[in-house]
């Protein structure tokens, strides 16, 4: 649909408050539906070489497209060289079409993402996604168990992984709506920090509109946000999840000029 059409309909899911609808849900393809007792781990010899061999094309070929497709620039990467020692939960609002591979180039190493379950693709290009990193939600019991696994160990092997905590991607949206748990849960069980990273919009020119480019990006990565084990587990949950919300807020607020928390609305 055309990026104006788009834009009605997320005010007017906005004006409805359904912040976590999916706009393009039914429309995804060449999905593969979940067995029981999905993969996610790979870590044979030959998953590690085609990682590498994709890791160096999109090295080479990435700053060219995210550029093009949004001028991107990235701030605030001294604040990862605090999580040298550990793993940590790293979310982002979810609003631009290419945020996993923006964060990829801000992070520069490897990164895991949890996503939808429309994301596992079938046949080679999902085996491809899943080795740059993928990690597919299910609504398998088994699945859930071996994704929640498949956390602990990469956690424990100091990676990141990436939870965009809003669920669903409204492109170009300026405002933060609210987080589910789930990303937060990761964070408190496994001891690891929350990192936050907001997608910024900057206007297009003339210049921009014209190769049909609606806005550029600025992601910008704010400092680790640390579990409070003092308080029980779920209280533990909701205080980091309200802390690294706020810590969004305030500077996107300062960014904007406008209040963009969709709860004050």
């Amino acid at each position: 649909m055309k990026y104006k059409e788009y834009q009605e309909k997320l005010k007017k899911l906005e004006n409805e408050k359904k912040f976590d609808i999916d706009i393009n849900a039914g429309e995804y393809w060449a999905v593969e539906k979940q067995e029981p007792n999905h993969k996610y781990v790979y870590n044979r010899f030959v998953d590690k070489v085609y990682y590498c061999f994709l890791r160096i094309f999109i090295f080479a070929f990435a700053p060219f497209l995210l550029f093009f497709c949004y001028k991107i620039k990235i701030n605030g990467r001294k604040n990862l060289k605090l999580l040298k020692n550990t793993g940590g939960i790293v979310i982002s609002n979810h609003a631009v079409l290419l945020d996993s591979l923006i964060i990829k180039q801000a992070v520069f190493k490897k990164i895991y993402f949890i996503g939808a379950e429309h994301n596992n693709k079938k046949g080679f290009g999902g085996y491809t996604i899943k080795i740059l990193g993928f990690l597919p939600l299910s609504s398998q019991f088994s699945n859930q168990k071996n994704l929640d696994h498949a956390v602990s160990f990469y956690l424990s092997k100091k990676k990141l992984i990436h939870v965009a905590p809003e669920q669903a991607m409204w492109r170009g949206y300026k405002k933060l709506r609210p987080f589910k748990n789930g990303a937060f849960h990761y964070a408190v069980k496994n001891n690891v920090p929350i990192v936050p990273m907001i997608e910024l919009f900057r206007p297009a020119n003339t210049w921009d509109k014209i190769l049909k480019r609606n806005f550029k990006v600025t992601l910008k990565i704010l400092p680790p946000v640390y579990p409070n084990l003092s308080l029980n587990n779920k209280e533990s949950i909701i205080d980091l999840k309200n802390r690294s919300r706020q810590k969004m807020i305030d500077s996107m607020n300062e960014y904007y000029g406008f209040e963009t928390d969709v709860e004050k609305m």
